[in-house]
């Protein structure tokens, strides 16, 4: 009788060794959008010519280096006539005003100017309110306090029409209390909820570097822009407006930051684009004690790093492949309950559900009828032998 109780708990122990959760990915999104792999996505320019201070140029240097320091923007000072063939000349050469200048160029070679006033007040603090305004807001420390304790952040940026903008209210509160509803059964809860954040229009000039880096022209805005925000101040997703603010569409966002990582998914995915900002020490000591581990860890890091550099197993135009070039749409809150990747996978792919199956789906459901068969069996024999 022992053999058969040895045997009725072995297979109870390849029942939890076969179980689907051991087939997730370690790490969710949002834990893959906080890591560091060393990009600096912003470029800080400062031109100058024969013409400026050398005072000027030392103070730039000095605030520059202390105030970037801990951020994802790089400073470059740039003297025209010594560097005649520097490839940042190029983003001078449309500018039609004179040095020094300082502007903020992002990877896609968009720019945007950043206001050096020094001819007024004093001269040192402007230096210093220039070099600032490249990394920090108020607004976006408000983000980047309330992404390393909540699942994310709904940014609604405020057009023109009352009306709109409350409608859009109301369709961000229903996706985040369709996506709070899940949480618990996610791959790796998150206490803290999505948390609701708006942009007035009165603010408009002091986030205008936020504003940039979100794509939003803040000129041609008229309705309410939606963007969600995640990890290391990570956009996921295209901003949305007009119709595409749904409550699908939001949902399905937040959705796929408490997914598996999948270990295939496209990199751009996990790594939307980052803000402009400055993620200090403190701010990481908070994100270690809310993840229950260290992202700057270097061996953490490898692996996250080696989870991102997998390619997609195949491609296409879905929109988990694709999602900075489409939207994300879910039928219902229901449509997944636990967002596990298992889930995620014949979603991923072009292939008929028939012939969509890998091998290790296939095994796995192989492998599990097989120790049921045999633990029913067991377990009928273990009867008959103890009557």
């Amino acid at each position: 009788m022992k053999f058969f109780e040895k045997l009725f708990f072995l297979f109870i122990a390849s029942c939890f060794i076969y179980s689907p959760n051991a087939l997730a990915c370690k790490y969710t999104v949002r834990d893959i959008g906080f890591t560091d792999l060393g990009s600096s996505p912003y470029q800080l320019y400062f031109y100058v010519d024969a013409g400026t201070p050398q005072d000027i140029i030392n103070s730039f240097e000095r605030f520059a280096y202390a105030s970037l320091l801990e951020s994802n923007v790089e400073t470059h000072t740039i003297h025209v006539q010594q560097q005649k063939n520097h490839q940042a000349l190029a983003f001078l050469n449309a500018q039609k005003r004179s040095l020094p200048l300082v502007i903020l160029v992002d990877e896609r070679g968009r720019t945007i100017n950043l206001p050096l006033n020094l001819t007024n007040g004093d001269v040192k603090q402007n230096i210093w309110q220039t070099v600032e305004s490249a990394v920090s807001s108020h607004l976006r420390q408000k983000i980047v306090d309330l992404v390393t304790t909540t699942f994310g952040v709904v940014l609604l940026i405020e057009g023109t029409d009352n009306t709109a903008n409350d409608l859009a209210v109301s369709r961000i509160d229903k996706a985040v209390d369709d996506i709070s509803q899940i949480q618990r059964i996610m791959p790796k809860p998150v206490k803290g909820r999505p948390q609701v954040v708006k942009l007035s229009r009165k603010d408009f000039l002091q986030e205008k570097v936020l504003l940039w880096s979100l794509d939003i022209d803040t000129e041609k805005i008229t309705g309410p822009q939606v963007a969600v925000l995640f990890g290391r101040g990570r956009r996921i997703g295209s901003v949305l407006s007009g119709q595409d603010i749904t409550r699908e569409n939001i949902f399905g966002l937040l959705a796929i930051i408490g997914a598996d990582c999948e270990c295939g998914l496209d990199k751009s995915i996990m790594l939307g684009k980052m803000i402009p900002l400055r993620w200090e020490k403190h701010v990481q000591t908070i994100l270690v004690s809310s993840l229950g581990f260290d992202v700057e860890n270097p061996m953490i890091k490898a692996e996250m790093g080696q989870i991102l550099s997998i390619a997609p197993t195949k491609q296409g135009k879905n929109p988990l492949t694709a999602y900075q070039e489409g939207i994300v749409r879910f039928d219902s809150v229901m449509s997944v309950p636990t967002m596990s990747s298992n889930q995620f996978r014949p979603v991923s792919s072009n292939s008929s559900l028939a012939k969509g199956f890998s091998w290790l789906s296939v095994g796995f459901l192989a492998g599990t009828g097989l120790i049921i068969v045999i633990l029913v069996f067991s377990a009928v024999i273990f009867f008959k032998v103890k009557k």
